[in-house]
């Protein structure tokens, strides 16, 4: 724990500023005080050794980074209690490391630990798991899981670090070897993602999208129809948004790259509608899912897959029998034996068939040509069924407005703009920026954008940078339409990026010429929230929590001024009367009835360890978690809106895996048609200004709800609105947390 505090202060400086040379010595205490132990060969030993590792990587400190990872997995190596699973994974998450730092434009590495083996550590965690694997007696089925996933990720690194063939043989070698008696088709469709990595290490595209596919599809139909009570449930939708995660960012780049916008947009709103089935399944049953547009070579490929793996499971019926006989009664020594002996050579020869296989699609593939009608018919029909292009025909037709649409997809080396308008094929903008130079900025600006009393100095240029990489590239094509409203679609942390506070080269805020929202691609409507107006509200509430959490003065005020501005039939609930109880109520009422919108002004606690325990504080003290929010036969599809006027509501965990992300995307899944959140922490009097300022809008117009919104921003930020005694609040922590969102 002391480390752990030693580490704050050069993290943070790190985050603001960039890396520095000094960030070496900051970072020397914390790394003593990690590596300060006996040098004993032993797995406590090795595993401080590489959290010491993860320490200073994250710090920048490179070479002493490397050199920890190197004695970690020495020691490890020879230490007693050694686990096998444990090392194979610190040296394949080696390989990758090594993979990263040398990054996209030349080496990063300083001189001292350049030779770093990469190839070396991917290849020695394949033969420790293929060690694994032979020895006699079998790991139990939960181990063959964990042996499975890291055979794969070792053949991942392979590929990442330029050996494409072994890779291929490695993920193969793990495909054959593990059977799919337990989950039926997880070993194929982690197989896949790997392939379609390695098809794009192998300089194929059109190799990668097919295996892209195939994956994506096996995903949606193995996360939608695993039993709720499963116990594997939970590692099995982590595994894949693992393995997911890996191949989309490197598949989709290219199929962008190749003018396969559509198919691309396609399997990205795919994999977010199987989020979606996992996080909301009910007895109700998965509804119809987005199909995975397949070419007519894509198809042959895919049958003659298929083909194999039935054959396959033909030619092993005598090995099931015997596995079968074995579950019933011991077996005898000979019958052991002749188990153990058809087990490995099953192995390969599924291994074989596989290869055999792999080869005759990629031969199909190529031999369709790039060019092909068919291909071009494929990206034509999944255009059609790109909820975003259909928000964007439905929104421009009702508003009579040009609209546009803007997903932002980020890889290591780039990040692409796909921007979408009404009736016109999307076009892709190319922006050379990394993760790394992305990831720096996004912190700098979120420091700063957080901190009221930070200076406009500082904060603008970096918001005029993001704006740059972001923005800038697609407001040529906008200008040109007289685009105002946009649709956002985002990619990982710059989804906490508020669009309206970047600053353009004049230094003027977005939020002066345009309208954002944020859109979610895993509900198949539009909300009616970007056509009606705001009518009546239940408006819930708390200010007073005792010593748990500071009191919310402002709040009861707000309500008031909510529910006065909206129509008759509102109702105000607050204080203890704000319970469990009445909010349940709010959440299973009969569509018709009641308010339109739903409106909670309290703390929200955000849990950045465990997603689902994030919560609302409710009137009487007690919690409403995430996890509540999720129970059985809430909905929240009779409102049209759903504001949380709370801190970072609409804010992520940080979590990549299948888990509740925020406090608004929990509310969508429940169904509401749009969502007002936060991004961070509010300011108390700022956000009662803010929302009289919303509702007051909407109470004298019948525009629609979010122009309401924008218009609050748009007013605080020029400084038409103040806080008590004309305190000022136009910097954007006053009035850039809040975001709409529709789906």
């Amino acid at each position: 724990r002391i480390a752990a505090f030693q580490l704050l202060p050069a993290l943070a400086q790190r985050r603001l500023n960039g890396p520095r040379p000094e960030d070496t010595l900051l970072s020397e205490p914390a790394l003593a005080a990690l590596t300060g132990v006996p040098n004993s060969a032993t797995r406590a030993t090795a595993s401080r050794r590489w959290h010491a590792s993860k320490a200073a990587l994250e710090l920048g400190d490179v070479e002493a980074g490397f050199r920890l990872k190197e004695r970690a997995i020495a020691t490890l190596r020879s230490a007693a209690d050694r686990d096998l699973l444990e090392l194979a994974l610190w040296q394949a998450e080696t390989a990758m490391a090594i993979v990263a730092a040398w990054g996209a434009d030349g080496p990063g590495l300083p001189l001292s630990v350049s030779n770093l083996d990469g190839p070396k550590h991917a290849r020695d965690a394949a033969a420790t798991l293929d060690t694994l694997a032979n020895q006699l007696p079998p790991l139990p089925p939960e181990r063959l899981d964990d042996l499975f996933t890291k055979e794969a990720m070792a053949g991942l690194a392979l590929c990442l670090n330029v050996l494409p063939d072994e890779g291929i043989d490695v993920v193969n070698r793990a495909w054959a070897r593990h059977d799919d008696r337990q989950i039926p088709g997880l070993r194929s469709m982690f197989s896949a993602f790997g392939l379609a990595v390695c098809q794009v290490a192998m300089g194929d595209p059109d190799a990668a999208a097919f295996w892209f596919k195939l994956a994506e599809e096996q995903a949606y139909q193995l996360l939608t129809t695993l039993p709720v009570a499963a116990p594997n449930r939970d590692w099995v939708a982590q595994r894949t948004q693992e393995f997911r995660s890996m191949a989309r960012e490197l598949a989709l780049r290219a199929m962008v790259l190749q003018g396969r916008v559509a198919e691309a947009q396609l399997l990205r709103q795919l994999g977010a509608e199987s989020d979606f089935e996992v996080m909301t399944r009910s007895a109700a049953g998965p509804r119809v899912p987005t199909s995975v547009p397949f070419t007519r070579a894509e198809a042959q490929a895919k049958e003659e897959l298929q083909r194999v793996l039935i054959a396959q499971t033909s030619a092993a019926a005598r090995l099931q029998a015997l596995k079968g006989r074995a579950g019933l009664h011991p077996l005898t020594d000979f019958e052991q034996r002749e188990l153990d002996v058809l087990i490995r050579a099953d192995a390969m020869s599924r291994r074989d068939a596989l290869l055999q296989a792999q080869r005759r699609a990629t031969a199909l593939l190529a031999a369709a040509g790039a060019e092909n009608e068919d291909r071009k018919s494929v990206n034509t029909a999944a255009a059609r069924s790109v909820r975003l292009n259909a928000a964007l025909e439905r929104l421009g037709s009702a508003t009579g407005e040009s609209v546009a649409g803007l997903q932002v997809l980020r890889t290591r080396d780039q990040v692409l703009l796909l921007l979408s308008r009404p009736g016109q094929a999307t076009k892709v903008f190319t922006v050379p920026v990394n993760a790394m130079q992305l990831n720096s900025a996004i912190d700098k600006a979120l420091i700063m954008l957080q901190s009221p009393d930070s200076s406009p100095k500082f904060y603008e240029p970096v918001l005029q940078q993001l704006h740059g990489w972001l923005f800038a590239p697609v407001e040529g094509e906008l200008a040109s339409a007289g685009v105002r409203t946009m649709l956002l679609s985002l990619d990982g942390n710059v989804q906490l990026i508020p669009f309206a506070a970047l600053f353009d080269k004049q230094g003027k805020p977005l939020v002066e010429r345009f309208r954002f929202s944020h859109f979610n691609e895993e509900s198949p409507e539009l909300g009616a929230l970007m056509q009606r107006p705001i009518r009546t509200v239940a408006a819930f509430g708390a200010s007073d929590f005792g010593q748990r959490h500071p009191p919310l003065r402002h709040v009861p005020g707000e309500l008031q001024a909510v529910v006065q501005a909206s129509g008759q039939g509102s109702r105000l609930v607050l204080g203890t009367e704000f319970n469990r109880t009445t909010l349940i109520d709010a959440l299973r009422r009969s569509p018709g009835s009641g308010p339109h919108v739903l409106h909670l002004a309290t703390h929200f606690v955000l849990d950045v360890r465990e997603a689902a325990e994030s919560h609302l504080v409710l009137g009487d003290g007690r919690r409403f978690t995430l996890t509540d929010f999720l129970t059985p036969g809430l909905d929240l599809s009779t409102y049209d809106l759903v504001v949380f006027s709370a801190c970072d509501s609409a804010r992520l965990t940080g979590a990549e895996s299948l888990q509740t992300r925020s406090l608004s995307s929990v509310a969508q899944r429940l169904g509401a048609t749009a969502v007002v959140g936060t991004l961070w922490r509010v300011d108390d009097e700022a956000s009662a200004v803010f929302m009289r300022a919303m509702y007051r809008s909407a109470s004298q117009s019948t525009a629609p709800a979010l122009r309401s919104l924008w218009a609050a921003q748009e007013a605080m930020a020029r400084g038409a609105l103040t806080g008590q005694h004309g305190r000022p609040l136009t910097h954007p922590f006053f009035w850039a947390a809040y975001v709409g969102a529709t789906r």
